[in-house]
């Protein structure tokens, strides 16, 4: 964007979107052969769109009192009148998609192709595995004997891979696995895909050994085999911002950008 820079473009207006939103939507403008004035003002208008698709209270003036679009019911017992936008589009002013908005940015955030959200973490890693046995065939998860935990509110990952049809194909030992545990099962059991649980909850120390992803990565691809990384706490977190805040509690967590 030659004719004016993201910075300017982002000045030019007064919104509640958060900077780095209107970072996004700047970046992501199609402007090819505008000009300053007309960029400025398409740039208000993906502004005004993005902006009507923030959840906020509205008015539900349909005469439908259980609308799916505004709601549904409220959650206050004591009936206050206010709907919400979940799923109505007030730009377009008719049925929207849900969690429109949480998508795009999530995405933008992640740097990822699509999410989906979910209530915890073994909800998430149900439907994750789910979702590529039926896929891709996949048969069997590999896992280190070292990362077979039990998650907080009595989920066990065991039962887990169990709920969903899998086998489950422990490698290495509770303290030590090697890359070479995981090779070989992959070339006994060619319909599987690795596991990777980050223990965010403990830790073992002394006489260990592990495997990280960047060997797993390598290996999966040689193989031709999918890699699934569990880690655990789900931190959303930019590594810059936590040195900007003087913040060191989670150096050692891994971020799901990284």
């Amino acid at each position: 964007m030659e004719k004016i820079s993201i910075n300017n473009l982002v000045n030019e207006v007064t919104s509640e979107l958060p900077r780095e939103v209107l970072i996004y939507v700047a970046q992501n403008l199609k402007v090819d052969n505008l000009e300053k004035e007309e960029i400025v003002e398409h740039f208000k208008n993906e502004v005004s769109y993005y902006s009507s698709k923030v959840q906020k209270n509205v008015v539900n003036c349909t005469g439908t009192l259980l609308h799916t679009n505004l709601g549904r019911s409220q959650i206050d017992t004591n009936y206050s009148g206010e709907s919400t936008n979940i799923e109505f589009d007030l730009f377009n002013h008719k049925r929207g998609v849900r969690n429109e908005f949480l998508n795009e940015f999530m995405n933008h955030l992640l740097k990822s192709e699509d999410v989906c959200f979910v209530n915890n973490n073994a909800s998430s890693l149900y439907i994750a595995l789910k979702t590529l046995k039926d896929e891709f065939g996949i048969e069997s998860v590999i896992i280190s004997r070292g990362e077979i935990i039990e998650i907080g509110g009595s989920y066990r990952l065991p039962e887990i891979i169990e709920e969903t049809g899998l086998n489950m194909i422990e490698v290495g030992t509770t303290n030590k696995t090697r890359l070479k545990d995981y090779e070989k099962a992959l070339k006994k059991s060619e319909k599987s895909l690795i596991l990777k649980v980050h223990r965010s909850n403990f830790s073992i120390e002394g006489f260990t050994e592990d495997v990280d992803m960047k060997e797993l990565r390598s290996l999966s691809d040689k193989h031709n085999a999918l890699l699934l990384h569990d880690i655990g706490s789900g931190l959303v977190i930019s590594r810059k911002f936590l040195e900007k805040e003087n913040i060191s509690i989670f150096n050692s967590e891994p971020t799901v950008q990284e």
